[in-house]
């Protein structure tokens, strides 16, 4: 429940504090005088963006502060993530904006949580009914959800939104899977025939001197005829080998003379020797040389595949062997998916299975909700003057060729709702069709459409304060007395917080506040004013002629407020 709300510094507001009780609250004012801002300081508390023009000063801080009681155990549960312990079970939430860094603080009872917390906490504790919530009503896909509300069924179909979720994740691996099958089967073809093609080749790592060969036999005749002549040259009675004898023996004579000249004879011995080793291994080559063209031809067509080899898989047999036991190791390390896909095919087949019954056991209870829920709505609009109309609540399936949720062999759309397409709608006289409620409903009408649905939903209601904001637009007279008796039947239930301009619906209230623009030479501000007997008859008196001094329209406050008690 709402207990307290400080605001400083905000649009119109330089501070003020308020306090709230419980039962039927009434917060009123004159046109303009900033009712509503009382509404957006809650929001801002809750997370909702800053509009900066709002700035009052623009050299201090937006705060805004909200007392809560009577904390729901969800709130609490997940506000042990952020060491919050709820030890009296009231909470101090706190934001503030600095608009020198733009940044806000949020914080419950001095302790920083994220913003998204707070949503959580608003969502699950404050009801707004009024503009935004009106338009709601508007929007087809809450009606769903205002249903299974009403149902009893909302815990169900969010077990029921996981499975799908879960079935949908399910499929998307399957498909993942497969995918990855298919690449893996064509990877494995790869593997296989690289190797097959390595194998089938068979290079061996002495097979690099197979190059030098090649060069060798490729230009044999070039070698034989050079070697040849040098042999030639050798062996000749003139060659450079008998002349270098010759002159050998030459020294040998006078190294009598000259002890100095045996080193030069050495020399020339060594030479002799050197150039006779060379003759005979030039010879040796040339005898051991194979000049088949079969041979040559065999080393061309060896040679031409293990280029192949290398343009695929190395730049060297060396690297050829290693990418061969590379592609062996990873072969060897694929699993088969198929019964990673079979296991998961059996799992998709059995949540299919699980979501159709439920679907269908969920459609059968929002179908009886549905009945329920209509004779309860017509009979409060009976209450707030729309006798003539009548609310109704369609359900409808869509069908599906191929959904796996059948009815009586027929598939039927499955979606995180289950298979409902649900529907309100509204005819305004007994001889007019059900019509949607955007087609039909003019805006006093959605209001209290909105009302009577929310007192058929009051017992299942969440949050334990519901503010209605001018939710009297459109209205008046009968009607508007009506209004304010349904929702002093709700306050019985919940704290009401209602912004309204109509003193028949101000007359139910228990605690009246008002709202008022002061003017203070170029200052406008707003204060609020919790009402006493008095002040609230002339507050009546006001909404009633405009002229709060008016004593017809004092007596007449009085007699409205006397009505209430």
């Amino acid at each position: 429940m709402l207990k307290r709300i400080y605001i400083k510094n905000y649009a119109l507001i330089k501070e003020i504090e308020v306090f709230f009780d419980k039962g039927f609250t009434i917060i009123s004012g004159e046109t303009g005088a900033g009712k509503s801002i009382l509404i957006n300081s809650l929001y801002l508390a809750f997370g909702e963006p800053i509009d900066t023009t709002f700035l009052l000063n623009r050299e201090e801080p937006i705060v805004v502060e909200v007392d809560l009681d009577n904390i729901n155990e969800d709130i609490k549960e997940e506000g042990k993530e952020f060491g919050l312990d709820f030890a009296n079970d009231m909470i101090t939430i706190r934001r503030i904006y600095n608009p020198k860094t733009a940044k806000n603080s949020y914080t419950i009872d001095d302790i920083p949580v994220p913003r998204t917390y707070l949503s959580s906490i608003f969502k699950k504790m404050v009801e707004l009914v009024g503009q935004h919530e009106n338009s709601k009503l508007l929007s087809i896909s809450s009606h769903i959800e205002l249903l299974d509300l009403f149902a009893k069924i909302k815990n169900e179909v969010m077990e029921f939104s996981k499975y799908f979720s879960l079935l949908k994740k399910k499929e998307e691996e399957l498909i993942e899977l497969q995918k990855t099958k298919e690449e893996q089967a064509k990877r494995i073809d790869y593997l296989n025939y690289a190797i097959s093609e390595i194998n089938k080749i068979n290079p061996k790592l002495e097979e690099e001197l197979l190059y030098e060969e090649r060069k060798k036999l490729s230009h044999s005749e070039k070698i034989v005829a050079n070697l040849s002549e040098a042999i030639f040259y050798l062996k000749s009675q003139n060659s450079g080998l008998s002349k270098l004898y010759s002159i050998k023996k030459s020294i040998d004579d006078i190294v009598m003379y000259d002890s100095n000249l045996s080193k030069i004879s050495q020399n020339f011995q060594d030479a002799y020797i050197l150039l006779q080793d060379t003759e005979q291994e030039v010879a040796s080559y040339l005898e051991k040389m194979d000049f088949s063209e079969e041979h040559l031809k065999f080393l061309d067509e060896r040679i031409d595949q293990l280029e192949l080899l290398k343009k695929k898989y190395g730049n060297s047999i060396e690297q050829i062997i290693k990418t061969k036991q590379d592609y062996e190791k990873e072969l060897a390390n694929y699993d088969s998916l198929d019964e990673k896909i079979e296991k998961l095919s059996s799992d998709i087949n059995l949540l299919k299975q699980k979501i159709a019954h439920d679907a269908i056991l969920i459609s059968q209870k929002r179908r009886v909700a549905a009945k329920e829920l209509e004779l309860m709505v017509n009979e409060n609009l009976k209450k707030i003057g729309m006798e003539a109309s009548r609310f109704a609540v369609s359900m409808e399936y869509q069908q599906d060729e191929i959904s796996f949720c059948k009815i009586n062999g027929i598939g039927y759309k499955v979606n995180s709702n289950g298979i409902d397409f649900v529907e309100f709608g509204l005819s305004s006289s007994p001889s007019l069709p059900i019509k949607s409620l955007k087609k039909i409903a003019s805006g006093g009408e959605i209001s209290r459409i909105m009302l009577a649905i929310k007192k058929a939903l009051i017992e299942y209601e969440e949050a334990e304060t519901i503010i209605f904001d001018e939710i009297d637009t459109g209205i008046g007279g009968k009607t508007a007395d009506l209004v304010g008796n349904e929702i002093s039947q709700i306050a019985k239930e919940r704290q009401i917080l209602c912004i309204t301009h109509l003193p028949q619906i101000a007359s139910y209230g228990v605690n009246h506040f008002n709202v008022v623009k002061n003017i203070e030479g170029k200052d406008v501000f707003v204060t609020i004013q919790k009402l006493d007997d008095e002040q609230r008859i002339s507050e009546i008196a006001r909404m009633l002629s405009g002229q709060p001094d008016s004593e017809a329209a004092l007596e007449h406050a009085k007699q409205l407020l006397n009505q209430k008690r």
